[in-house]
């Protein structure tokens, strides 16, 4: 009987977890060279671009999370972390989230190489972990207003695509 007990708590213990949307968790792939490529620091400007910008993040504990929610969280932590007063003033900022998956390593050298080698900036060979691509853009002809486009994916397929506008508080 304790042993049927243990079986079912732990059953229960997982499905919450797998359906607990509070753990889902957004980290810097490499902070380090987040920054440089925010900041141009240590950057050779030739290679890399100053004003179309890039940043390089992993998500875990995305399953069962629905679109919506996952679309909520990555905007928020968007307008949390980046300053868009400043991202304004570069002609876009494009931020790539990948899943945290247990086998895959995600090296600096990757990362580098895709941000200076590659036109849209996606890390080669990941395009099955791709979760999303949020771009910021200023809205032409205004200094008060960022167009940002959020694209979720699922592997390589595009599961939804929204485009909304953001006011700037000066």
């Amino acid at each position: 009987m304790k042993k049927y007990f243990a079986i079912t708590a732990l059953l229960i213990a997982s499905f919450i977890s797998c359906t607990n949307t509070d753990t889902m968790t957004i980290e810097p792939i490499d902070k380090e060279l987040n920054s440089q490529l925010l900041t141009g620091e240590r950057l050779d400007p030739n290679l890399f671009s100053r004003t179309d910008l890039l940043q390089y993040y992993q998500v875990s504990d995305t399953d069962g999370v629905p679109q919506a929610e996952i679309q909520e969280k990555l905007n928020g932590f968007v307008e949390k972390n980046y300053d868009l007063k400043e991202i304004a003033k570069a002609a876009s900022l494009t931020i790539f989230f990948y899943k945290k998956e247990m086998l895959t390593d995600y090296e600096r050298r990757d990362l580098f190489e895709s941000a200076r080698d590659n036109e849209s900036g996606s890390i080669t060979g990941q395009d099955n972990n791709k979760l999303s691509v949020v771009l910021l853009r200023q809205v032409p002809g205004s200094d008060k207003k960022l167009v940002r486009q959020l694209t979720l994916y699922d592997k390589d397929a595009v599961l939804l695509n929204a485009t909304d506008t953001i006011n700037i508080n000066q």
